[in-house]
């Protein structure tokens, strides 16, 4: 315990002058507790803000992805015109090509999104493996956030905030993931698509959109 000396008078006249020892334990010891709570409550303020904030980005990604989903959906060209042979021609030269790159992408991209979608789709289905670790991170990630909060996870008697059980779960899919060949099959559909869009962009001609928008 700290002690500190104190001066108190001893006669009505200040004559003498008597000093005590007191102990300052017993007087500061009730407000050392205090910024302590504070700071708890701060600290499961904070815990608290950062799972509202990731349940409000997944839920704005999966509002965004539904609405693209449907704008590529209500822009979608008909798909006789989009693989009529009679539309292709080749280009006369770079330049040619170039042009029509730029305004068959802008005018099919309804139609090329829904391509690089079947080919990923394609990919996943025919991979055991990628169809299992994909299924175990989306419902996993959607058991923490709907019940993550209302029954706690503990791993060796420690309780795991959300943001840990996202890393937990990445931790346990990376391995499928890898015997999967993940990153094989990603780089696969996006060569795939893009030599897709490329010769269809390139051999489409553009003066045929006029005759499609007519009908």
């Amino acid at each position: 315990a700290q002690m500190v000396n104190v001066i108190r008078p001893h006669t009505p006249d200040m004559a003498d002058i008597v000093t005590e020892e007191v102990d300052l334990s017993s007087v500061v010891s009730g407000n050392i507790e205090a910024p302590a709570y504070k700071e708890d409550s701060e600290n499961q303020s904070a815990k608290k803000l950062t799972f509202r904030e990731i349940m409000t980005l997944q839920f704005s990604g999966v509002a965004a992805a539904r609405e693209y989903m449907q704008k590529v959906r209500s822009n979608i060209k008909p798909w006789g015109d989009f693989v009529n042979t009679g539309n292709m021609a080749k280009p006369q030269n770079v330049a040619d090509a170039g042009k029509r790159i730029m305004q068959n992408v802008t005018y099919f991209q309804s139609n090329y999104a829904l391509i690089f979608v079947a080919l990923v789709i394609y990919c996943i289905v025919t991979n055991p493996l990628l169809l299992i670790g994909l299924c175990f991170v989306s419902g996993s990630c959607y058991y923490i956030s709907h019940r993550g909060q209302e029954r706690k996870v503990t791993v060796f008697g420690r309780e795991l905030s959300a943001a840990q059980q996202y890393g937990l779960v990445g931790l346990v899919a990376l391995p499928l993931f890898f015997m999967a060949s993940a990153g094989s099959t990603v780089f696969w559909i996006i060569g795939v698509s893009f030599f897709i869009i490329m010769m269809h962009a390139t051999l489409f001609a553009p003066e045929h959109q006029i005759t499609i928008e007519e009908v």
